[in-house]
């Protein structure tokens, strides 16, 4: 018999006395006893592997590992099967359940020659645990429930750490230019800029979407519309103080930026929905928001005008006044 199939006879007699709960047979199938458990505890001599496989006992009083497979792997023994038994005394804190576990194992046994060193144990703990009623799969309700009320800090932190760095990932996607950050002026010059790239270079625009010939249609007028405001509508409104003339302008620049915000939305679908949906939200207050700054300074701007000139008008009369009382 050669040393490969001599290791194998003494992992098969040691499994076998171990599921008849013969103990003291099998440790000494060990040439230096020493067991390894998934958890990194480490039962280092004959007396402490006794004290582990009699707790494993008393938890578990018909314990029985099934091998499926066992080959030989170099200095060592693979053994793979499963780990059954009924859970009737305390194991890692947990009183009995009367619940039975069934899951996979891996064991790996180590030789020096012909004696068998040490045995290293390796299985899913959450396994056991799920099927002992104190944990839940991570993807089921219960289980989502349990580690966001168990671990509060930690689930909010991955959220927020999983939110960033989608963020990063975005802006590190998302082509940067130079030359658009480098527009003259602000407003109208940026807006120019974009129907610009648009229409020459649409692979170099911050928001994809102002490619699209609808959203670059309803920027274009939503442009002429501000700049009229600024330039034509915005003076004659002061200059005659013309309600007229005001709220023409506040309905032109309503109907260009709603619909221009409604439209261009920053691809909400690559947020998620309730994002995407607050994205939305807020942008028709971005885009459409000079409507209501312009709405603050005309009011502002009337009143101040008003009262100058009512200033005037009574600083004029004082004069007339003085003057018929000294005839």
């Amino acid at each position: 018999m050669s040393e490969v199939d001599r290791r194998v006879e003494v992992v098969k007699e040691h499994v076998r006395l171990k599921n008849a709960h013969d103990f003291p047979g099998c440790i000494a199938t060990f040439g230096k006893a020493r067991y390894e458990v998934v958890d990194d505890a480490v039962f280092d001599g004959p007396e402490r592997v006794d004290v582990f496989l009699e707790e494993a006992r008393r938890a578990f009083p018909d314990f029985h590992f099934e091998p499926t497979c066992i080959a030989p792997a170099g200095n060592s023994v693979l053994a793979e099967g499963r780990f059954t038994g009924t859970h009737e005394g305390f194991w890692r804190g947990l009183p009995a359940t009367g619940r039975r576990v069934d899951f996979p194992m891996c064991v790996i046994f180590d030789f020096e020659g012909d004696d068998m060193v040490a045995e290293r144990l390796y299985f899913d703990l959450g396994t056991p645990l799920c099927q002992l009623g104190v944990a839940y799969d991570p993807d089921s309700f219960k289980g989502k429930v349990s580690i966001l009320v168990g671990h509060p800090v930690t689930v909010a932190s991955a959220a927020l750490r999983t939110a960033w760095l989608g963020v990063v990932r975005r802006r590190r996607e998302t082509p940067h230019h130079g030359d658009l950050r480098r527009a003259p002026g602000l407003g109208v010059g940026v807006g120019a800029r974009q129907i610009w790239q648009a229409r020459r270079k649409p692979d170099q625009l911050l928001n994809p979407l102002f490619a699209n010939r609808v959203a670059i249609r309803l920027f274009i007028l939503h442009i002429v519309v501000v700049t009229a405001d600024l330039f034509v509508i915005w003076p004659l409104a002061i200059t005659h103080k013309g309600p007229l003339w005001y709220w023409g302008g506040r309905i032109a620049l309503l109907s260009s930026s709603l619909p221009l915000a409604a439209y261009l939305n920053r691809n909400p679908q690559s947020f998620g929905k309730l994002i995407g949906r607050w994205v939305t939200f807020r942008n028709f207050f971005e885009v459409g928001g000079s409507t209501w700054r312009w709405l603050a300074t005309w009011i502002m701007t009337r009143r101040y005008t008003e009262s100058l000139l009512q200033r005037a008008a009574g600083t004029e009369q004082v004069p007339e006044v003085g003057t018929v009382g000294s005839h």
